[in-house]
């Protein structure tokens, strides 16, 4: 059986999770990877649905292209573009001289692809990924992140015990949150794995192509560990498994800074419109757009704080494995280096929960502008409603002077007409007075009385409806 894909043609790109469709996990092969492996875990791994993945050579490219950052006795160095030969070259030096090298960093990258089983393709051979799983015994939950699949669960912290008890490597991986939320990110994922005995760290690093964050890392790692100049830098900070992920967890919250910013400009751009328009009200029209602009800068800030907390949960689970191994990486003789990387990661944390604080603010600032919007225009319907009230008010006191007007004059217009008839013709003046006058008294004492009615049906329903009220309160006392 065949995996399932994305097809990219089919579908606007920005929205990849409309022709997802899940791997299909194939008839397990108990001699591929990952059912060898040391790092499985019965318990939450699905072996299928990782080979499931591998099987798709769609998710490959032909030829590897990657880097490698290397720090060996001391001194670090970079292989640039290492095809399969050079990487499969590599990784036999790395059998060959296992004490040598103390961080290893290795440097891939994605590329949007059809038919790949999460929409992009990594810079390796389907050869070399294998050898990378197999050589450094990568944790099965590792492998749909290597192929981009978007992760909203937690990180990976696996450790791996001795006989005795004593700690033998740990595992740390993670997808970092996206923050640019108005353009498709590729993801940028990280595993590492820590070899107590070899004292060796070991990085695979993906994202998207030209990835300035991860360009910077690179630059970083090269300024700093690249020579022999002991001015720069403490290089034994190279011994701590976690120098690396703390620096790429530091670029990734640096690249949230220009974003968060401008959602702030644009806050403060609509706060000082909602000022203004309270001030003095204009066109209503305008309430329309900025009610609109306010709607989206609450939908940025909510998947801005969805990342903020994908970011604290990783820097919360970094402490929590850094200290688990702390004690072993003291005993090495690098206590003041694993407190500073402790430091790094709280300061990291504590950053991170600031930034939530920020953005908490900013939607409690849009929501308060959102209210106060909607009461300026309660309040603009209300004042219409009471002007057409009055005018209505004004419009009834007419007719009813109307209406008294026609029941004064409709009377005697009636018997004149009724005067004017055959059989009446020798009525005398005096008749059409005595006959108008009974008449037009009575149609007005008619008229009163029956205004008195209402009145007072409105005075007994008032009060019925308060003494309801009262009774329906005592009881409920």
């Amino acid at each position: 059986m065949a995996s399932a894909h994305y097809n990219l043609t089919s579908f606007d790109p920005k929205r990849l999770a409309r022709s997802y469709q899940p791997v299909q996990r194939l008839n397990l092969n108990t001699d591929a990877y990952p059912c060898q492996s040391t790092s499985l875990l019965p318990s939450i791994h699905d072996p299928q649905y990782y080979q499931g993945i591998l099987a798709n050579s769609s998710n490959f490219s032909a030829r590897s292209v990657c880097e490698i950052f290397e720090i060996k006795n001391g001194i670090g160095s970079s292989m640039l573009k290492l095809d399969d030969i050079g990487l499969a070259e590599y990784l036999q030096r790395c059998s060959n001289e296992p004490n040598k090298t103390i961080l290893r960093a290795i440097f891939c990258t994605y590329k949007n692809a059809q038919i790949t089983s999460f929409g992009l393709q990594v810079s390796l051979s389907q050869r070399s990924v294998e050898q990378l799983l197999q050589q450094f015994n990568v944790s099965p939950q590792f492998v749909p992140l290597l192929f981009a699949e978007p992760d909203y669960w937690a990180p990976g912290d696996f450790q791996t015990h001795k006989d005795n008890g004593s700690l033998e490597s740990i595992e740390f991986f993670c997808q970092q949150p996206r923050w640019n939320i108005h353009k498709q990110q590729t993801p940028w994922c990280i595993y590492m794995t820590h070899d107590f005995l070899l004292s060796c760290s070991t990085y695979i690093i993906v994202c998207g192509e030209a990835y300035p964050s991860c360009d910077t890392v690179k630059l970083k790692l090269s300024q700093i560990f690249g020579g022999v100049d002991e001015k720069v830098a403490k290089k034994s900070y190279a011994k701590d498994p976690f120098l690396l992920h703390s620096m790429i967890s530091y670029e990734a919250l640096f690249e949230a800074k220009a974003i968060v910013t401008k959602l702030r400009l644009r806050l403060y751009d609509q706060l000082d419109i909602v000022d203004a328009y309270a001030k003095e009200p204009s066109d209503r029209r305008n309430l329309e757009k900025l009610t609109i602009e306010l709607h989206s800068i609450s939908q940025d800030t909510d998947s801005l704080l969805a990342s903020a907390d994908m970011a604290e949960m990783i820097a919360e689970s970094m402490l929590v494995s850094h200290q688990r191994c702390k004690s072993v990486l003291q005993l090495a003789d690098l206590k003041d280096e694993v407190i500073k990387i402790s430091d790094s990661l709280t300061y990291l944390k504590t950053s991170i929960q600031s930034q939530k604080r920020w953005l908490m603010s900013y939607k409690n600032r849009k929501d308060i502008a959102m209210n106060l919007v909607y009461n300026l225009v309660t309040q603009q319907d209300s004042a219409t409603n009471t002007t057409i009230a009055r005018e209505t008010k004004a419009d009834s006191s007419s007719m009813k002077t109307i209406a008294i007007l026609t029941m004064l004059f409709l009377p005697g217009t009636f018997i004149a007409t009724v005067f004017q008839l055959p059989f009446v013709e020798n009525a005398e003046p005096w008749h059409y007075l005595a006959v108008t006058l009974p008449l037009t008294v009575l149609i007005m004492a008619i008229w009163s009385i029956w205004n008195r009615i209402l009145a007072i049906s409105k005075i007994i329903i008032k009060w019925s409806v308060e003494r309801l009220w009262k009774t329906e309160v005592d009881v409920t006392a």
